[in-house]
């Protein structure tokens, strides 16, 4: 489920960049983004599969 949930985060993370204009001023600014984005994630997947 890991997995399905990675794949899943790497699909908003395309999605989020392709809706808005991201700018980085730092690199703890991309970790939190994957980090949201994997959050929200697990929860599509989890309530998919529950």
């Amino acid at each position: 489920m890991i997995i399905i949930a990675a794949i899943v985060a790497v699909i908003l993370n395309v999605i989020y960049h392709k809706v808005f204009g991201v700018i980085y001023f730092s690199f703890g600014a991309i970790i939190k983004e994957w980090f949201v984005c994997f959050v929200i994630a697990l929860v599509i997947v989890g309530a998919l599969f529950s």
